[in-house]
């Protein structure tokens, strides 16, 4: 089995037409971890939606030198055990990546145009698999979903639903810091879901950011911002399945079936392709393989 890693850089240089090297200082191209705070005019007005996080972003948007962007989070999640305001404000950055990624996702199609770096290689992946009978194993660090509206019809993968993304018999997707399209479940009790807009619901989710409570189940969402989701007339919370970037995670945000599917496929991996990770999540470098 051949093992794909996708990291940051994969998405960022997705689009051939428009190499970061060129120094076109595109606004709508998809940053990097350190970038997340740029003063890009899209960041500028997603972090005014989102006035709880403001403190920290000095910091995030010109880290000291040696000091990344995961780093300073890191230090920052430390400090909610005795600043519970912490709290508060790591759940609005969540909600901030949400935003800016959402947005600079749709951007970066209407630039690109469907020419992506992604679609070269899912073909060429699918003429090796197809002559080699290997099975592969997709594992991507990015939220976006820049990898998914690229996939070839060749690949016969169509991913409506998180099913989708482990049920192909040759191929296995595994996006373990969660998506944003992606909502998780909360099972905690939320003010008015019918009558009250998204945002209202997001801010509540950021005041009570110390009392949130996960499921475990996911949904993929059209909603925008992730608030809710819906059973017929029914609403239920659902909160953005983003993963904070952090030195030193302990989970994944990701569904359980499908981290057992990376689980088992660990076993048979033979080959490892990376592009744009810098192998630093010692967290995913740890997981356990799972044999039978």
């Amino acid at each position: 089995m051949l093992l794909v890693i996708f990291g940051a850089g994969a998405s960022y240089d997705s689009a051939p037409s428009y190499p970061p090297e060129s120094g076109d200082g595109l606004i709508e191209r998809p940053p990097l971890a350190n970038q997340l705070f740029d003063d890009r005019p899209l960041f500028a007005d997603a972090l005014g939606s989102f006035p709880r996080c403001q403190p920290l972003v000095p910091r995030l948007r010109n880290p000291p030198t040696g000091r990344s962007v995961e780093e300073l989070l890191q230090e920052f999640q430390d400090h909610a055990h005795d600043y519970p305001e912490r709290y508060c404000q790591l759940v609005a950055v969540r909600y901030y990546i949400h935003h800016v990624l959402w947005q600079i996702g749709n951007r970066w199609r209407s630039t690109h145009k469907g020419i992506t770096n992604y679609k070269t290689l899912l073909d060429d992946l699918e003429r090796w698999r197809s002559q080699s009978g290997e099975g592969i194993c997709i594992v991507t660090f990015n939220y976006d979903t820049l990898l998914e509206s690229s996939i070839p019809p060749a690949l016969q993968l169509t991913i409506n639903d998180l099913p989708d993304y482990i049920k192909n018999t040759n191929y296995k997707i595994i996006k373990v810091h969660g998506s944003v399209n992606w909502g998780h479940e909360l099972n905690m009790r939320v003010g008015d879901l019918i009558n009250r807009n998204a945002w209202q619901v997001a801010y509540e989710y950021i005041d009570r950011a110390a009392e949130l409570n996960f499921g475990d189940r996911y949904y993929i969402s059209t909603e925008y911002p992730i608030a809710w989701g819906k059973f017929g007339a029914d609403r239920f919370p659902l909160f953005p399945a983003i993963a904070l970037p952090l030195v030193q995670k302990t989970s994944f945000e990701c569904p359980e079936d499908h981290l057992r599917t990376l689980r088992e496929a660990l076993p048979n991996v033979t080959k490892i392709l990376m592009i744009g990770w810098r192998g630093t999540e010692e967290h995913f470098l740890n997981t356990p393989a799972r044999t039978s």
